[in-house]
């Protein structure tokens, strides 16, 4: 059984190690990528099973990704399921406006310890497979 990927996007270095130590105990692969144009790189590159997507970055914001995404899929990334990770609070419009788009779900990084991160990416992930008849 190949391990569960995830694409993590969020400029924050210390925030993208703490979560691919995090996920490592559980046997999910993290790619991680500094901004939006990093990230629409990697999509094009790989298949994900989920992506954790940060909202405020520079060269390409989390929003402006989106966008992207949804205008011009990409193969393989059209699918991916899209998590919000940041600290913008849950009624922020930018992040209504991503819900509107697609995205299943906010983690506030400041009301969540990685250790509850991973065990809410955990039960999508599980939730995906199982759709998928795994």
């Amino acid at each position: 059984m190949t391990k569960p990927q995830l694409l993590i996007i969020d400029d924050d270095q210390n925030v993208r190690n703490a979560l691919r130590a995090g996920f490592a105990k559980i046997g999910v692969e993290v790619t991680g990528a500094s901004d939006g144009k990093q990230g629409l790189a990697l999509l094009r590159e790989g298949r994900f099973d989920l992506m954790l997507l940060d909202i405020l970055m520079p060269v390409m914001d989390g929003l402006e990704m989106l966008r992207t995404l949804r205008a011009k899929p990409i193969v393989g990334g059209k699918d991916v399921p899209v998590m919000l990770l940041t600290n913008l609070a849950e009624y922020d419009p930018k992040i209504k406006d991503m819900q509107a788009m697609g995205a299943i779900g906010v983690i506030i990084k400041a009301e969540n310890q990685v250790s509850e991160i991973v065990e809410r990416v955990q039960g999508v992930l599980a939730a995906r497979a199982g759709g998928k008849g795994a």
